[in-house]
This record gives C-alpha cells, structure tokens and sequence, in this order.
C-alpha cells in the first residue's frame, strides 16, 4: 500500500496493530509515522503512551517490555524509529531474537498496543526468524492485522503527478508545465519538493486555491536544473567538452550559482582520484565513493583517461580557481570553461589503462 493511501487502511485510534513502514524516502517514512501516532494518540500525545525506541540499538527485551506497558489513557503506541540496521542482515541471536519479538508481535499483539515499525528497506527474509516474520506479516496482512505501507519515492513516470497532487492539497494551482519543472529541478527529493511548493505558495499570497504563473515560479526557484547538472558532468565524463560547454552556459543562464558549478567539478576530479589510486581486494570502488555501482563504473572508465600528472595539476588549478573565485572578481564563466575543458579533454595517456575493468571486477 502506497503512504498516499494510509489515511484509509489507518487501526481504529484505540487499537491494536501493527504497522510496518518501510521504504527508501525519509520523508516518506517519518511522515506516515507521524500520521499514525497523531491519529492514536492526537496531535499532543500523551506522554505515558506513547514509546519512541532507535531502530538502530533496538533488543527484545526493550521492544517486548514496552509493547506490555500498561497505560491508565489507554494502550501503548510504539513507534520504532532509524531503523536503518533493522534493514541489515541481524546475525547470531540478538538478530534471531528481535525477530522472534517482531513475530510475536505480529501474530499476537499485546492487549491495545499499536507498534509501527520503520525500515529503510525489508530485512532478508529467506531463512530463520526473519523467515518466520515474512509469513507472519503476510498472514496479518491478510487477516487486517497488520498494514505495510510503502515508503518508497514515486517511479519518474508518475513523479509530475505526485507534486501536482501535493501542490492541490496545499490549495496551490500549478500552471501548466509547473509540476514538469519542480521535477525538472528537484528530482525526487520529495522533502525538498514539497519545501519548494510551500514557498511558491507563499509567494502566491498563502491563499487558498492560489495560482502561480509559470514565471513566477522560475523566478522563485531560481538556480539550474537537476537535469542540466546531470548533462554538464555526464558530458565531462563522457569526453564531450562541447556539450559539457552548452549544459554549462545553461546552467549560468539559470542562475546556478558559480560556487556551487565549481564544487560540482571538485567533487568529480577527487572521485577520479580516489578510483585511479582504488585497488580491488578492500572496500567496493562504490562504497569507497560513496556511488551506487553503476555511477562508480562510469566514473573508473573517466579515471583510466587520466594521467596522474594531469589529474593533479587540474586539482590544483580547481582549488586556485575556487579560492580566486570568493576572494575577487575572477570571471566565473572563463573560469568554469577552462577547467570544463580541462577535465573533459583526454586527460593525457593514462599510466593505469585497466581502471574501469577492475572496478567492473570489484
């Protein structure tokens, strides 16, 4: 079930049961928790009933003791939040007996009690408790014990769809192209988006059913695309100076703030360092870049480009740059050209050809 959905599926406020939040938006997550404890619990909850627990240090003892704790306003409500290490694989027994506690839970909950459980992501649920669990909250779901809600940002296909929809719920008229943009500039950040909308509402006049132009909104949002930052160091990695040149003069037409272009080029050159000087064996080439895998083989293929000499004189000239650049009048955009066309350029003869296919291997 989508969080847009949950108002609907909510337990009646006095309980019980059992809430499963998981997916990969923040945003998402914390605020269908908040919609299930406002709704059990009012949007002043008393303090005696309700239980925040971390996820992330979380035991059976503490989870069992506090869905059994007797409140004279009613049953407890458990709201287990981070729970990011819930998402990891749990081993030896603490692993075996929160999953037994979770179990438990699912299948018997304890007089009123309502537990909601975040989880970035699903536990693997192939062996052992966690396997038990699996089957446990599909029989609860079945049996209108249990709701999992899926906390995860909408595919792109729908993404316009889902700011038009926040937008109307904030009485805020979008024109024409308006949810386009927003997606065009903020992805799927969704905290940010509905930021964005908030502001733009305000700029309307905070009235109810407020419309906005499609300028007005530019004006407000100011900056340069996602999708154009995406192009320029796509490009760059690509070996394509002169469309790496043209998502730049797009990006400085927008408004993106030079600094900002200048940490962006920064950020890239340090990650070819680090993928040129990666050896397989250790850590992952993503997990040391901090890249999904996909990301971290483009950016090997980019490093193998790259002699070690080149590579450090253009550190060296982006750290000048950057410091002319908020100490003077340096020209931003001959600056950012030139180490555009520095970085995009072949970079002289690497030393270290193998670069991507030992990333590919690692």
């Amino acid at each position: 079930m989508g969080a847009a959905d949950l108002g609907a599926r909510l337990f009646p406020a006095e309980g019980p049961g059992v809430y499963i939040v998981g997916g990969a938006d923040a945003w998402l997550r914390q605020r269908a928790l908040r919609q299930i404890s406002n709704h059990h619990l009012g949007k002043e909850p008393d303090p005696f009933r309700r239980r925040r627990l971390n996820g992330a240090s979380l035991n059976r003892d503490r989870l069992e003791s506090a869905a059994r704790t007797v409140a004279f306003g009613g049953g407890p409500v458990v709201i287990v939040e981070n729970g990011r290490r819930l998402a990891e694989p749990l081993k030896g027994r603490r692993g075996e007996e929160l999953a037994a506690a979770f179990v438990g839970l699912v299948e018997n909950p304890p007089g009123r009690a309502v537990v909601a459980v975040e989880w970035e992501r699903n536990p693997d649920r192939r062996k052992g408790a966690w396997s038990r669990l699996g089957k446990a909250l599909a029989a609860a779901v079945g049996a209108g014990r249990a709701v999992v809600v899926d906390a995860d940002p909408p595919p792109e296909r729908a993404m316009a769809r889902w700011i038009a929809r926040e937008a109307s719920k904030r009485r805020l008229r979008l024109p024409p192209g308006g949810a386009e943009l927003l997606e065009d500039r903020f992805g799927n950040d969704l905290r940010r988006q509905v930021n964005e909308i908030e502001k733009i509402r305000i700029h309307a006049g905070g009235e109810s059913d407020a419309e906005v132009s499609l300028e007005a909104m530019e004006k407000v949002l100011g900056g340069g695309s996602l999708r154009d930052r995406f192009r320029f160091t796509n490009a760059l990695q690509r070996d394509d100076a002169r469309a790496a040149l043209e998502a730049l003069d797009r990006l400085l037409a927008q408004g993106e703030e030079p600094v900002v272009l200048f940490s962006m080029l920064y950020r890239l050159l340090v990650q070819i360092q680090l993928a040129r000087t990666w050896e397989p064996g250790g850590k992952s080439l993503a997990s040391t870049l901090g890249v999904p895998a996909g990301v971290a083989r483009e950016i090997a293929r980019t490093a193998s480009r790259f002699s070690d000499e080149h590579l450090r004189g253009l550190l060296r000239e982006a750290a000048a740059m950057d410091l002319r650049l908020k100490s003077s009048n340096l020209d931003a955009r001959a600056a950012l050209t030139a180490l555009a066309l520095g970085v995009s350029g072949s970079g002289g003869q690497s030393s270290r050809p193998d670069a991507a296919s030992a990333a590919r291997a690692g």
